[in-house]
């Protein structure tokens, strides 16, 4: 276990811009631009009725508000604003490990630092697998951690515009729930995460395989299968099944951002994210993902450089 943290502190070193530069950079543009928007700006504005008003007037009588709906208009409005900036955070995070896993094992190769990991007492097995749960587990708790705090602030700013309104306030921390929402970010992450990950291993192996231009390697061979089906059997089934798999892990993972009980975002039958994990559809994807990855660990044993 001390070899393994060891290895995956490796790689957030070594990776530390897209784990954790890249989320914070991007939540502290986003605080920025929230304080130039809210402070700086007094526009006035015309409605489709023609009617001018300011627009941080506005805003501020919007945050002010809350006080007059009930319980449940409360809650949708307040968990809808903390959830909403999740999907955009995560699709920053499917990028960078897109990349992440399509370079890990080609980029030591390129650089011939594989010579010296190779040196070293550790299997090829634990450094593939460290690799694999830095972009499963470590990468979405950095970046769920990042949301979280963006989602304090935005709190934060909801009480504060409430003040300027003349309410206190209190209805926001009242009606977010602040633990249930963070604990349903972050497993709302490691579930898309986990479930993805099919292709984070098949970025593996074909990092592990590349020689030149992992890229391509990690796609052409899909655009291939899939051309050729549509060209032999005229159909496309087999993106259509990946398509199929993909779109279901993200239902699973928004299952858990259901705003109330009975309505708001309800998207699948599933009443918790974690059902993902008793899924048929995710254990065939986990034993896909342990043939790629032990591919990949095969190949590594015998592949020097690029």
């Amino acid at each position: 276990m001390k070899i393994l943290t060891a290895l995956i502190k490796r790689e957030y070193w070594e990776h530390r811009g897209g784990m954790l530069i890249t989320p914070v950079a991007i939540a502290g543009f986003l605080v920025v631009l929230a304080f130039i928007l809210v402070f700086t700006l007094d526009n006035v504005v015309t409605d489709d009725n023609g009617v001018r008003f300011s627009l941080i007037s506005h805003i501020i009588e919007t945050a002010s508000k809350l006080k007059y709906l009930n319980e449940v208009q409360a809650e949708l409005a307040v968990k809808s604003m903390l959830y909403s900036p999740v999907v955009f955070f995560v699709f920053v995070m499917f990028i960078v490990s897109f990349f992440f896993a399509l370079g890990t094992l080609y980029e030591e190769r390129k650089d011939r630092s594989i010579l010296f990991w190779k040196s070293l007492p550790v299997s090829d097995t634990m450094t593939v697998f460290s690799k694999y749960l830095a972009i499963v587990i470590a990468t979405p708790i950095i970046y769920a951690a990042v949301v979280i705090c963006f989602q304090l602030f935005a709190l934060i700013m909801g009480t504060i515009l409430a003040w300027f309104g003349g309410d206190s306030g209190v209805g926001f921390w009242t009606s977010a729930n602040l633990f249930a929402v963070a604990l349903n970010t972050v497993i709302s992450i490691l579930v898309w995460t986990i479930w993805f990950s099919p292709l984070w291993a098949w970025l593996m192996l074909a990092s592990s395989w590349a020689k030149r231009v992992a890229f391509l390697w990690g796609t052409l061979p899909i655009l291939f299968i899939v051309v050729a089906e549509w060209t032999i059997f005229n159909s496309f089934k087999f993106i259509t099944m990946v398509g199929e798999y993909l779109f279901e892990g993200l239902l699973y993972g928004v299952a858990n951002m259901k705003v109330i009980e009975d309505g708001g975002l309800d998207f699948i039958e599933a009443s918790s994210s974690l059902e993902a994990f008793i899924s048929l559809e995710f254990w065939v994807g986990m034993i896909i993902s342990a043939g790629l990855l032990g591919s990949a660990i095969y190949l590594r044993r015998f592949r020097d450089e690029s």
